[in-house]
């Protein structure tokens, strides 16, 4: 006798448990991985915070806590689709479950790279670019047959997940499914978690996102109480020559012995800002390169503009008065103005932007000089290429009675950390070799004449790197360990010294201003690297925050603190050793920058 295998030891045919089991296979695949997911996620939480507190595994039932919610959130959505339901909704449902899926498998992987998270304005912003994301995974070697591989099976798997017909599982069961998931997805959401320093990378993907402080607006009333913003005093004094404005990616201060790291990394530039003018408390306006150039060239000490979801433009309110920008002020003052990259401009519209605030000339990777030559992050080419290009740069103006404001923006040390010439993945490897190239165009500056004939060299890095912050430097320098970044000045008879007054990125526009003017300017609220002169000893200076984007960091030099974000009900959850007057200024500071943000941008889309 045959037995029937869709037939039950009762005799009852069930063909439903098979069809079903099949057509559940891209679901049980979709469900697998956001499982493999949870665990990375827990893994990667307790090994890069468990050391903080001694404790390599305290984190799982805080991750489990956050994640459950959203997780069978996804699951009660699938559980809807397979419910007898019109074929809009199912579709619907599923597209749901799979986007959320992608959020927070994203999410994960932005989180083990970047040390952040991923952010919906940040997709708005950099979204546009397929293209060109594309071409910087292939560039860095992630685009390789598995990879590719891998896609083109996911995307089959996720066509299916969305588009198969309605599962045959019957009523009774698919209901129960989907109460249980809501049911779970309830009980999940009221558990409170322990409170941590670093709950915001525990936090589920659309939490992190839940920032509403950074969109809400500052009514009419406090923007009428703001006061008036300082105005500079100066004295004459007589103008330098050429200037060079280096932008190291990504140098930090865990990397550097000087600046009190763990790690010996960068040597070579620790002796040069020994033997010149160097600061040791030193600070970084925001967490990456966009926010950094803002500062140094616009001279914004927090880049946060106010922003709806989804509302996010590259370089947003930095569009229009762009009269006081460091290249603006610069060529209107007779110099010649250049940006030398071996980067990508298209990427964020920097080329664009670069041109739009007043640089003559600017330069990506698209340069006849680097043709021929590998690329990597971004279609560039090495570093050591970008200095032969800036040496070339300078000596063919060198007969020029025009003096030079070059900027100088690295790549190679920019994530994944990968070597230019090895190819190999090791963030050591990539700041020696970051070290060595702007040691030895440095020496090629100094043997050229370049320093005895006038010329300064500023050196500064845009961004401390988006990578986990060490149980060291935590214990070292708190919650500033992230916005802290090398920085010195080369120029002749410059003297050997470090300057551990509170200085910032913002510094170095007024800075510039002051030297090429033929005056000695200070403003009240910031320090001039040159001379060092400052009005404000009780002066405090700003950090936008990457990991949650309502929080901005306030350093004064006699202790810090943290802004929420929330329009006219900003305020500070954390602060030490501030005054009142201290913190009410700085809440003033910071609403005057936002706010001159959206008005500028309204100006530049009226233009449009």
């Amino acid at each position: 006798m045959t037995t029937n295998l869709n037939t039950t030891k009762h005799g009852l045919k069930k063909p439903w448990m098979i069809r079903s089991a099949i057509q559940l296979a891209p679901a049980a695949v979709v469900f697998s991985a956001l499982a493999f997911t949870l665990t990375m996620r827990i893994s990667y939480i307790n090994d890069n915070f468990g050391d903080a507190v001694n404790c390599s595994h305290c984190f799982t039932e805080n991750v489990v806590i956050f994640d459950a919610p959203f997780l069978f959130a996804l699951s009660a959505l699938f559980m809807l689709s397979i419910t007898k339901t019109p074929v809009l909704l199912r579709i619907i449902a599923r597209l749901t479950a799979l986007l959320g899926a992608l959020l927070y498998m994203g999410d994960h992987i932005i989180s083990q790279n970047m040390f952040t998270r991923l952010q919906l304005a940040d997709i708005s912003t950099y979204g546009s670019q397929v293209g060109l994301i594309a071409e910087h995974l292939n560039n860095t070697n992630f685009l390789g047959l598995p990879v590719l591989a891998a896609m083109i099976l996911s995307g089959i798997i996720s066509l299916l997940f969305v588009f198969l017909p309605r599962y045959s599982i019957p009523t009774k069961y698919s209901v129960s499914g989907l109460s249980l998931s809501l049911l779970c997805s309830a009980i999940a959401f009221v558990i409170p978690p322990t409170v941590y320093v670093h709950n915001w990378a525990m936090r589920n993907v659309v939490s992190a996102n839940l920032t509403p402080g950074v969109a809400q607006e500052y009514s009419a009333e406090y923007r009428h109480a703001l006061p008036l913003r300082p105005r500079q005093t100066c004295r004459a004094h007589a103008p330098k020559n050429d200037i060079i404005l280096l932008i190291l990616e990504s140098w930090s201060p865990y990397q550097s012995a000087l600046w009190g790291g763990e790690k010996n990394w960068t040597p070579r530039l620790d002796d040069i800002a020994k033997k010149n003018t160097y600061f040791s408390q030193f600070y970084a306006a925001g967490f990456s390169t966009n926010e950094g150039l803002a500062s140094i060239l616009t001279g914004l000490e927090a880049y946060s503009p106010i922003n709806p979801f989804f509302a996010s433009t590259p370089f947003q309110g930095l569009w229009s008065n762009t009269q006081s920008t460091a290249p603006r002020y610069i060529t209107d003052s007779g110099y010649h103005s250049a940006f030398l990259t071996t980067g990508n401009l298209s990427f964020a519209k920097k080329g664009e932007w670069l041109s739009n605030i007043g640089f003559e000339y600017v330069e990506g990777h698209q340069a006849s000089f680097y043709n021929g030559l590998p690329r990597l992050h971004f279609g560039a080419a090495a570093d050591e290429h970008l200095y032969a290009r800036t040496l070339a740069y300078l000596d063919k103006h060198k007969n020029s009675d025009t003096p030079l404001f070059v900027t100088v923006e690295t790549v190679s040390s920019h994530q994944p950390f990968i070597h230019p010439h090895t190819g190999e993945r090791d963030i050591q490897a990539v700041f020696e070799y970051m070290d060595s190239t702007a040691a030895d165009f440095y020496q090629n500056l100094d043997s050229s004449g370049f320093f005895t004939a006038g010329g300064m060299l500023i050196v500064v890095s845009d961004h401390r790197s988006m990578t986990p912050i060490s149980q060291d430097e935590q214990k070292e320098l708190g919650h500033l360990a992230a916005s802290k970044i090398p920085a010195f000045i080369v120029f002749h008879g410059a003297p050997a010294v470090e300057i551990d007054d509170l200085a910032h990125q913002a510094d170095i526009l007024p800075t510039l201003k002051s030297h090429i003017s033929g005056k000695e300017c200070t403003i009240p609220d910031k320090l001039n690297l040159i001379s060092g002169a400052t009005q404000q000893k009780d002066r405090c200076v700003f950090h936008a925050r990457g990991d949650q984007r309502d929080h901005i960091d306030v350093i004064c030099a006699s202790g810090s603190g943290t802004i929420k974000l929330s329009g006219d009900n900003s305020h500070f959850i954390y602060s030490k050793h501030l005054t009142q007057n201290q913190k009410a200024m700085s809440l003033l500071k910071l609403a005057d920058m936002r706010i001159a943000l959206t008005e500028n941008q309204k100006k530049w889309s009226a233009t449009r």
